[in-house]
């Protein structure tokens, strides 16, 4: 989806172009991560980066910036959802 891969970081970058680049709304999102084999694949990334902490830190200075710079760059310049 929008040439992205199945890596971390590419699931990452999925993030932005999910939101703004789709029709999903917040409430669908919000649905999917109740989901329980969701939060099972979720905690298991945490444990994979090294826990919570860390994979929270991971998310504050690598993969934020990588959303702000899709967002910014490509998904603003989409014209239909």
């Amino acid at each position: 989806m929008f040439g992205c891969d199945t890596s971390i970081y590419g699931e990452t970058a999925l993030k932005p172009w999910t939101l703004l680049g789709t029709t999903i709304n917040l409430q669908e999102l919000k649905d999917y991560a109740a989901d329980e084999d969701v939060q099972r694949l979720n905690k298991q990334g945490e444990a994979l980066s090294g826990g919570w902490f860390i994979a929270t830190i991971k998310i504050i200075f690598s993969f934020l910036s990588q959303f702000f710079s899709i967002w910014f760059f490509r998904a603003r310049k989409i014209h239909r959802k």
